[in-house]
């Protein structure tokens, strides 16, 4: 059941910093993910002309690159991303599953049910924020080949190219990303 419902439906009463469990009586501290507020957001955006995919993209490689620095550099990528990262991210509602292969030099990323592409459909934001992943922890240039979307799965294949990536390295007065 989807947090809006139970709220609808009194199952679920938040207080601040947590929310409680009417059915069960158990408090307990969440972090809430509000979905339809990003999506629209994200929509908004797109419509007003901003370049999501970039925004995505440079935000995720902050995240990716701050937070996650030290986990990325102990456990390899395939387990990083498809057994940390998919359970935090399906814990905070943005997807219901999550397959990352590595084949070569071919990334492959399969979700299903983005809570962003769900609601306002076919996005570059979404297509960012994996490129942001990707760019922390490969360090390489990369290309999209292929990106399907229907309206409960994505896929997208990308190709690693042979050259670094230098993040915000400055380039005669110019920053590359």
């Amino acid at each position: 059941m989807r947090l809006s419902t139970s709220l609808k439906r009194n199952i679920i009463k938040t207080v601040v910093g947590g929310v409680t469990n009417i059915s069960q009586g158990i408090y307990r501290r969440y972090t809430l993910f509000f979905e339809d507020i990003l999506a629209l957001y994200v929509k908004e955006c797109e419509n007003a002309g901003y370049d999501m995919y970039n925004i995505d993209k440079k935000w995720m490689n902050l995240v990716m690159s701050k937070h996650f620095r030290g986990i990325i550099t102990k456990l390899p990528i395939g387990i990083f991303l498809n057994v940390f990262m998919k359970n935090t991210w399906i814990g905070l509602g943005l997807m219901d599953d999550f397959r990352f292969t590595k084949k070569d030099n071919i990334v492959t990323i399969e979700t299903k049910n983005e809570g962003v592409t769900r609601i306002i459909g076919k996005n570059t934001g979404m297509i960012g924020f994996y490129a942001g992943i990707l760019n922390v922890l490969f360090n390489l240039r990369r290309i999209l080949l292929i990106y399907i979307n229907p309206k409960n799965h994505a896929g997208m294949c990308m190709n690693l190219m042979e050259s670094v990536l230098l993040l915000n390295q400055r380039v005669k007065g110019s920053t590359i990303n």
